[in-house]
């Protein structure tokens, strides 16, 4: 039973993931051609509250690098309410959310689609 879980959870990730790139590209204006998918990032709860995610975020990232070689900007999902603060406190604008209605810890029910346009 244990591992039909774990194949349905993956199925719902793969899927969820899947449908925010759709929103992004049906969201997106024809002058956006290129951009950087974030993945997703966890924090330990030992260890949130510290500023790793939001050193994370950005981190290996050159914006002026990224534009010269032609990246129209940055899409990210994020499921927790802080996470979703994070980003838009760094630029990043939300765009849209699936449709899956998830249950998160902190009262969120969903995934949300963010763009951080680096042009």
């Amino acid at each position: 039973m244990e591992g039909t879980q774990n194949a349905n959870d993956q199925n719902i990730s793969a899927d969820i993931l899947a449908e925010s790139k759709e929103i992004f590209w049906k969201w997106a204006d024809p002058g956006i051609q290129k951009v950087i998918r974030r993945e997703i990032t966890y924090v330990s709860p030992v260890h949130q509250r510290k500023g790793i995610a939001k050193y994370l975020l950005h981190l290996g990232l050159d914006f002026d690098d990224l534009k010269k070689k032609g990246f129209h900007g940055i899409t990210s999902e994020a499921s927790s309410l802080a996470n979703q603060k994070l980003l838009e406190k760094n630029g990043y604008v939300c765009i849209g959310r699936p449709e899956y209605k998830l249950h998160m810890h902190d009262g969120n029910e969903g995934v949300m689609v963010f763009f951080k346009d680096l042009r």
